[in-house]
């Protein structure tokens, strides 16, 4: 398949949000507001099937993000925010970072703050919630499409940025009488795939595409 066929979109859950405006705004804000940190965005991938028209573009993909202000969480806020978002989520201020967003660094090994080459001692955090691609489209990409896309268009308005996630099958993707374990170890091989380490023993993975060969990973074919 031609991935130039696809087209990728990163915007707000909100449509009457402007996420840029938003990044503006919140950073006038003083004293911080907690309530102001986070936000959530959605990344699509659609494309015209052969032998139709334009006006019949199909959406093959989509990603669930939220950008977290989290260098304006130094003193407040952060464990507050990532609670909002989900339960995976809210673990990270108690697995990776503290209370306050700091990144748990001597946990980890790290005497630096950097994991795969990124920094985690500062910028901002984008948080994959989930991530599809529809099936018969899987295993060309549109995944990575997907996620560089998030990722240098959100750097760009921004000092730094890192994308951290949890990885979990979508819902319908995993055998009902799977344990829990085993439903997340089937997914590792995919995130892998995109490009995610894991972070030291922890359950969670860094978006470090240019640390690893992705060839080394036998995947299956979920997203």
């Amino acid at each position: 398949m031609d991935l130039e066929r696809v087209t990728v979109r990163l915007e707000p859950a909100d449509p009457g949000v402007d996420w840029k405006a938003w990044l503006i705004n919140t950073e006038e804000i003083e004293p911080y507001d907690i309530y102001s940190g986070i936000l959530k965005m959605e990344v699509t991938a659609d494309m015209v099937p052969t032998g139709h028209g334009p006006d019949r573009r199909k959406v093959i993909g989509r990603c669930e993000l939220w950008l977290v202000l989290r260098e304006k969480m130094r003193h407040e806020g952060f464990e507050l925010q990532v609670d909002r978002i989900s339960e995976t989520a809210s673990w990270l201020s108690e697995e990776i970072f503290t209370t306050n967003g700091n990144f748990r660094s001597r946990e980890f090994g790290s005497t630096t703050g950097k994991v795969f080459g990124l920094d985690l001692e500062k910028g901002d955090m984008i948080w994959l919630e989930n991530i599809w691609v529809g099936k018969e489209y899987r295993n060309h990409g549109i995944a990575k499409k997907m996620l560089r896309h998030a990722h240098d268009t959100i750097q760009a308005e921004v000092d730094s940025c890192f994308i951290i996630t949890y990885p979990k099958p979508l819902p319908g993707e995993t055998d009902h009488e799977a344990s829990r374990k085993e439903g997340y170890e089937g997914v590792l091989g995919p995130f892998q795939k995109m490009g995610f380490r894991r972070i030291g023993t922890s359950a969670y993975f860094l978006y470090a595409p240019g640390s690893l060969p992705s060839s080394s990973f036998n995947c299956a074919p979920l997203i």
